[in-house]
């Protein structure tokens, strides 16, 4: 979560940059390269992967990494109104299912 937390706040420092995503990753000096994705606006899109077993906590992780998300990167949106009440946000996970 520290490497997770590491990225997303070089997001939020970055948010400005042309590609903040790929600034980002190279300013904490992760492991691995990073592939630049854009979203359907041709905007840069922050990508990242966290390999997990079988049975050791997906979804509490995925929360875990939602709350750090709304803390840096989508701060801003999340208190935008004038009285600081959070505005509602959705988060969907999908989660595959294998049948035998």
């Amino acid at each position: 979560m520290k490497e997770v937390d590491a990225y997303l706040q070089a997001l939020a420092k970055f948010k400005d940059e042309r590609y903040p995503a790929q600034t980002a990753w190279d300013e904490i000096g992760a492991l691995g390269g990073y592939t630049p994705r854009l979203n359907g606006l041709h905007k840069d899109l922050p990508t990242f992967c966290i390999k997990v077993p079988a049975g050791c906590g997906k979804t509490l992780l995925a929360t875990q990494v939602l709350g750090l998300i709304y803390k840096t990167i989508l701060k801003e949106r999340v208190f935008a109104s004038r009285n600081r009440v959070p505005r509602s946000s959705v988060a969907e996970i999908l989660v595959p299912c294998f049948l035998r």
